[in-house]
């Protein structure tokens, strides 16, 4: 089933409005595929699967550290975690053949230490040229780097998220709070789509609600590949005790849910999962 789409305009009431009436019918024309002769940089992994290439991109790397699970016990913390944390980073994901070049995130924007455009630049990836950007939620570390210098980054490209998270940060008290999120809805309002669990989107993209780190957060399938979004935040932690929630989980109890659920789907399925906040080369073992 191919995707709703919802074509938003500046105003939050009528990017509700327009929510409620009904899906948009624009088709993205795809532009130039990847530069299969761009050369490797730091940061940045190469990945050849059936169909498609999976470039992880580091778009800032970090540790998770005993304070990431301050509402639990620092004893079982300091039992389970080493006193260094583990490391694990800020990523994006690029699936790109001769078709579309698709961006997974976008990282936290230049203005918050963020390299996603240095990365691209490094690949050979001008801004226009990504026709798509999917979003697993709206959190800053996920749609900071949509914005540059004050306008949108990626100055064609579609922007696609579910409907739960669309309506979670537009209504209610996260919208009250969040200037970041009316400022990136309102740059890319011409060129916003939403869709609900379960669609087929671009290039054979599934889209997976798994709630719980916030009320939409979505997860992509496509072919071998499962991206986690932020299911996990200290991926060898939280595999082996998937009941342990980061302190950014907004429903802990739903999150567990879904860090169980989804875990045994990609075993099931044989597929590789890879995470926002995994360390290079963002693969959960």
């Amino acid at each position: 089933m191919m995707t709703k789409r919802t074509s938003c305009r500046l105003s939050l009431l009528t990017l509700v409005a327009l929510l409620l009436l009904g899906a948009c019918k624009g088709r993205i024309q795809p532009k130039m595929p990847l530069d299969s002769t761009a050369v490797n940089t730091e940061g940045v992994v190469r990945e050849p699967h059936e169909g498609f290439e999976l470039i992880t991109i580091q778009d800032k790397p970090s540790r998770a550290t005993r304070d990431l699970f301050a509402s639990y016990p620092a004893e079982l913390i300091d039992s389970l975690l080493p006193a260094e944390g583990i490391a694990t980073g800020i990523n994006c994901f690029l699936i790109a053949n001769d078709h579309i070049t698709v961006l997974v995130d976008a990282g936290l924007g230049s203005e918050a230490g963020g390299v996603l455009l240095e990365k691209l630049a490094a690949l050979h990836v001008r801004p226009e040229k990504i026709d798509a950007v999917l979003l697993t939620h709206f959190h800053p570390d996920h749609i900071g780097g949509l914005l540059h210098n004050g306008g949108p980054a990626f100055p064609t490209a579609h922007i696609y998220a579910s409907v739960p998270e669309f309506e979670a940060w537009t209504q209610g008290e996260l919208a009250a709070r969040n200037e970041q999120v009316m400022a990136m809805l309102s740059n890319y309002a011409e060129r916003l789509h939403l869709f609900m669990d379960g669609d087929t989107l671009m290039d054979h993209i599934v889209a997976h609600l798994a709630p719980g780190h916030t009320p939409g957060h979505t997860l992509f399938e496509r072919g071998d590949v499962l991206i986690v979004g932020d299911m996990f935040h200290a991926a060898p932690l939280q595999t082996a005790c998937p009941e342990l929630c980061a302190r950014y989980d907004m429903d802990t109890a739903q999150a567990v849910q879904s860090r169980v659920k989804w875990t045994q789907y990609a075993r099931q399925h044989q597929l590789t999962i890879v995470g926002m906040h995994v360390a290079l080369p963002g693969v959960v073992q």
